[in-house]
């Protein structure tokens, strides 16, 4: 029953962002952000000590990439995020704001500029994703909390569990 309400509550989330990003978004699938097309569906981690987290990243539409995360740690929600990957200026950039369990602020979450891409690999600034099949990726991952003097980085093996079809 506790999955099925946070799939649903990502579910919302993930509609009322493509609504809003429908409203205000131009009419185009630039060559830049149309690299970033294979990333469309639900992917989740492999478990690890407990902790699993599901992305889900919507196809491009008018330009725009819309996703979110759920991490659980033992099946209980520990983060939510909500994330949108767009062009602008002619450079791909993600942007993410995250959620604690009970939904207040995780803090500030640095812009991520597309740094390089082509059929296999996305690099952006303090994160790299490499699709090793076609429904198997790697997600590198470079975290710098505050007040930590050393970033750490972690690497998670992706499946995708779901794809997207365009209907009409």
């Amino acid at each position: 029953m506790k999955a099925k309400a946070v799939m649903s509550f990502a579910a919302v989330l993930l509609m009322a962002v493509g609504a809003r990003s429908v409203a205000s978004a131009a009419d185009k699938d630039g060559a830049s952000i149309g690299m970033l097309s294979w990333l469309a569906g639900v992917w989740q981690s492999e478990p690890r000590d407990g902790t699993q987290s599901e992305y889900v990243y919507a196809p491009l539409y008018n330009g725009i990439m819309v996703s979110t995360n759920l991490s659980t740690q033992d099946g209980t929600p520990t983060r939510y995020e909500l994330r949108v990957l767009k062009e602008e200026n002619g450079q791909v950039v993600f942007r993410e704001l995250g959620f604690k369990a009970d939904l207040s602020s995780a803090g500030p979450v640095p812009e991520r500029p597309l740094q390089s891409a082509d059929a296999s690999r996305l690099t952006f600034t303090d994160m790299k994703i490499t699709r090793m099949g076609p429904n198997v990726a790697t997600l590198e991952l470079t975290i710098h909390a505050p007040g930590s003097a050393a970033p750490r980085t972690i690497t998670l093996r992706l499946h995708r569990v779901f794809r997207f079809a365009k209907v009409g």
